[in-house]
C-alpha cells in the first residue's frame, strides 16, 4: 500500500550475499518499503548479487583485517555518509552506532561468549571489547534506537545483559517466504535424478543441514554423529550440506572419520525445497542461531526437525510436535542418539503432518509487513519532528 509521504530510507548492512537469511529479509524489506512510494538507499560494504530494482545501491568499501574491526568502521562510514545526506530514517540489519531502527538479526553477543564460558582474558581481547561496544551502542539503557526482534529468548538476553528499555524492543512474527516455497514445491523433481545430481547414491537416505558458516551452523557436529550410526542399520544415510562455509575442512573431518564419500557440499542453492521434500530429516545442531528459517521451511514441506535449543525458532518445532530439540549445554553423545532416534522414530510421519499442519495454522509470514510498518511509522514521526 502506498504512503501518501515519500520517505528518504537508509538500510544498512556490512555485507550482502544472495543466499543469507537475513540477508534476504533484508532484500525484502527494501522491496516492501521501495513499493510502498519511499526512496530507499542500501548502504553495504559489499554487495554480491544483483541490485534491486529501483533501489540505489551504495558500497562504502571500508578494509579491515578483522572482522569486528570492519564492523567499526563500516558503522562510522554509514554516520559519515548518512550526515552529507538529507535522510528521515537510518535502518541498520548490523550492530552499529547511531541508528534510528535496528533489526536484530543476530544474537546477543555477550551472552554467547559467556554461554560458551569464554574467560577473562578473552574480554580483553579487541574483539571481545569491540564487539560489546557496538552491542552496547544499540541496546544500553538510554540509546534511542527502536529493536525490531524475532525470538523471545534473545530480547530476554538483551535485557538482560543491557537492562534496555522494555518500549524500545519489538517483536515481530517470523518472516517465512511462504511463496518462494509454494513455487517450488509446484515444480515437479524426481528424486532418484536430483540424489544423484548431488553426488549422492539414491539407495542411501538422505540426512540435510541447510546454513552458511559451517562452524556455527554446527556441520562438524552433524558429520560425527553421521560417523557414530551404527553400521547394522538397515539403510545408509548421506549428508547434504547446503550452504557457503569451509567444505575442505568439513570434507576432511568427514574423510577422517569414515563418511568421506557419503557427505557431499553442495554450496548455496536456490532450490532448498528439493532438499527438504527428498530428505529424511533437516538436522541443524547450531551453536548459535538468531532463528533457524530452515527449520520453519522444512516443517512447511513436511519435514522432521532436529535441531538445537540455541535455535531461536526452537520452540515452533516443540509447539508443532514436528522433530527433536537437542538441549543445552550441548553434548555430542546426545545429539549422537537424538540423530538415531529421529531417524528410526515411529512417529516420523506424524511428525511430518504435525509440521506442514503447524505452518498452515500459525502466523509464520508478516514479518516483512510488520518491519516496514514500523519502519514507516517511525519514519513519519520523525518527519513531523524536523
Amino acid at each position: 500500500m502506498k504512503s501518501d509521504v515519500s520517505l528518504r530510507i537508509v538500510c544498512a548492512v556490512v555485507k550482502y550475499f544472495e543466499y543469507g537469511g537475513m540477508q534476504r529479509t533484508y532484500h525484502r524489506v527494501l522491496t516492501e518499503l521501495k513499493d510502498r512510494g519511499h526512496e530507499v538507499i542500501a548502504l553495504s560494504n559489499t554487495w554480491d548479487g544483483p541490485h534491486p530494482e529501483d533501489i540505489e545501491v551504495v558500497e562504502l568499501s571500508q578494509r579491515s583485517v578483522t572482522n569486528h574491526g570492519l564492523n567499526l568502521a563500516f558503522g562510522q562510514a554509514v554516520q559519515d555518509w548518512c550526515q552529507s545526506k538529507e535522510v528521515d530514517l537510518v535502518v541498520g540489519f548490523n550492530k552499529i552506532p547511531h541508528l534510528d531502527v535496528y533489526y536484530a538479526g543476530d544474537p546477543c553477543y555477550v551472552d554467547f561468549c559467556e554461554r560458551r564460558s569464554r574467560g577473562f582474558f578473552y574480554r580483553l581481547t579487541s574483539r571481545y571489547r569491540t564487539m560489546k561496544a557496538l552491542e552496547a551502542s544499540v541496546f544500553d539503557w538510554g540509546q534511542d534506537a527502536d529493536v525490531l526482534l524475532i525470538s523471545p529468548i534473545e530480547k530476554a538476553r538483551f535485557q538482560t545483559h543491557y537492562d534496555t528499555e522494555d518500549e524500545r524492543l519489538h517483536l515481530l512474527p517470523a518472516g517465512i517466504d511462504r511463496d518462494r516455497l509454494d513455487h517450488q514445491l509446484a515444480q515437479s523433481s524426481d528424486r532418484e535424478r536430483f540424489i544423484r545430481d548431488i553426488g549422492l547414491d539414491p539407495n542411501d537416505k538422505m540426512i540435510v543441514i541447510v546454513g552458511s558458516g559451517f562452524d556455527t551452523k554446527g556441520v562438524d557436529r552433524l558429520i560425527r554423529s553421521l560417523a557414530s550410526l551404527p553400521s547394522e542399520l538397515d539403510s545408509f544415510y548421506s549428508l547434504a550440506v547446503v550452504g557457503k562455509g569451509d567444505s575442505q575442512a568439513m570434507g576432511r573431518l568427514a574423510q577422517k572419520l569414515g563418511v568421506g564419500g557419503r557427505c557431499v557440499f553442495v554450496g548455496p542453492r536456490f532450490d532448498v525445497v528439493d532438499f527438504y521434500r527428498h530428505a529424511e530429516l533437516l538436522a541443524h545442531p547450531a551453536r548459535l542461531e538468531n532463528t533457524g528459517t530452515t527449520l520453519i521451511e522444512a516443517m512447511y514441506c513436511g519435514l522432521p526437525v532436529l535441531a538445537s535449543e540455541c535455535c531461536g525458532f526452537a520452540h515452533h518445532v516443540v509447539q508443532a510436535d514436528a522433530g527433536l530439540i537437542c538441549p543445552e549445554p550441548f553434548e555430542q553423545e546426545t545429539l549422537d542418539g537424538m540423530l538415531l532416534t529421529a531417524l528410526l522414530a515411529p512417529q516420523r510421519r506424524k511428525w511430518r503432518t504435525n509440521g506442514a499442519r503447524y505452518c498452515r495454522e500459525t502466523d509464520l509470514y508478516g514479518l516483512i509487513d510488520a518491519a516496514a510498518d514500523f519502519i514507516c511509522k517511525k519514519g513519519l514521526a520523525q518527519r513531523s519532528k524536523a
